[in-house]
């Protein structure tokens, strides 16, 4: 399954890209976004040009069941490993599932783009969501989209609120 997702924020690319991978915005979401567990920046590297992370999300348990397979809260959790192009203002993504049995079955990876628009920003997210199982893996997809949707939401508020509490 396909996704995109846009957001418009009210500041220029370099002010969203520094909010962005502020050191201090993971505590940020973890406290503003109802959904999130926990977040843990794993590793970091920066470069003139690049932003490489790991960094591991615990949702709050959202999705309890697929179909009759019930989903225990540690099959959400994922780890983010990105990079980004501070040239390009663009981030490739892969976020990978850490329990067992969900690492072998799901695949989410995409962009993350930031674009002049306006008189502020855009950010837009594309990616491919598939869920390799057969029978439920359609149902199991549009499921966590649907959930993941709300997510990414709300994350966009959050971001939108650590933006204008830093200015």
């Amino acid at each position: 399954m396909k996704f995109k997702f846009e957001h418009r924020f009210d500041v220029p690319v370099e002010e969203l890209e520094q909010a962005m991978f502020a050191e201090d915005l993971p505590a940020f979401l973890q406290e503003h976004m109802p959904s999130l567990k926990g977040i843990e920046v794993l590793e970091r590297q920066d470069s003139e040009n690049a932003i490489q992370r790991k960094v591991r999300y615990e949702p709050v348990p959202l999705i309890k069941k697929v179909g009759p397979k019930k989903v225990p809260p540690e099959a959400m959790i994922w780890v983010e490993q990105s990079k980004y192009d501070r040239s390009r203002h663009e981030m490739t993504f892969e976020n990978m599932p850490t329990h067992p049995k969900v690492k072998n079955l799901m695949t989410n990876k995409g962009t993350v783009r930031l674009m002049a628009s306006g008189s502020g920003s855009m950010r837009v997210l594309e990616g491919e969501l598939k869920v390799s199982v057969p029978l439920l893996g359609r149902v199991a997809e549009k499921i966590i989209f649907k959930t993941a949707g709300k997510v990414v939401e709300e994350e966009a508020a959050a971001l939108k609120k650590f933006i204008a509490e830093k200015k």
